[in-house]
């Protein structure tokens, strides 16, 4: 990967060359912001912003607001609570939503991220992803959020929506 930790931004994004594709990357079930770091970085080799963030949901193995609340995993034995998952994928999509909302804000690339005025987003490649239920909250927001233009997912868990899916009723209109 050629990606260095708080590395500077290649010269063709810094002088506003080539414009940056935004992504956001959804972890999984006792995973959090951290845990996909690595495939995170390797996108961030091909151009991409990524940002990733830790649910709190309490389905991230740790997760921090800037309130400074704190949650860790609910671990009691909850995985397959139907009820506790959909609203869990609830609170994952607005919190998502969150997220585009202050990446569309024009202001978010030089005042939130610290670039200088030349850099910017490519919002018509903007791309939503994530892996197992971060997959299926990709999957969701992708499906009711128009600014997604694109959509990966890493063996998303489809449960929560089997049967939206096994009825058909379970659209994607995302590349």
């Amino acid at each position: 990967m050629d990606v260095v930790m708080n590395g500077e931004l290649a010269d063709v994004f810094s002088k506003g060359n080539i414009k940056l594709i935004p992504l956001i990357f959804s972890h999984g079930l006792a995973g959090n912001r951290t845990t996909h770091s690595g495939q995170c970085r390797d996108l961030a080799s091909h151009g991409y912003c990524v940002l990733t963030l830790s649910h709190h949901d309490g389905s991230a193995n740790y997760s921090k607001k800037k309130d400074g609340s704190q949650l860790f995993w609910l671990t009691e034995g909850l995985l397959l609570d139907f009820d506790l998952r959909k609203q869990q994928l609830e609170l994952r999509k607005h919190e998502v939503k969150m997220l585009i909302d202050e990446i569309f804000d024009p202001t978010f690339i030089q005042d939130k991220l610290g670039f200088a005025d030349q850099v910017s987003f490519d919002y018509e490649k903007f791309v939503m992803c994530g892996h197992s239920f971060g997959g299926m909250t990709a999957l969701e927001v992708a499906r009711t959020e128009p600014r997604v233009k694109f959509l990966f997912t890493i063996d998303p868990w489809l449960w929560v929506k089997e049967e939206q899916i096994n009825k058909k009723e379970f659209i994607i209109d995302c590349p």
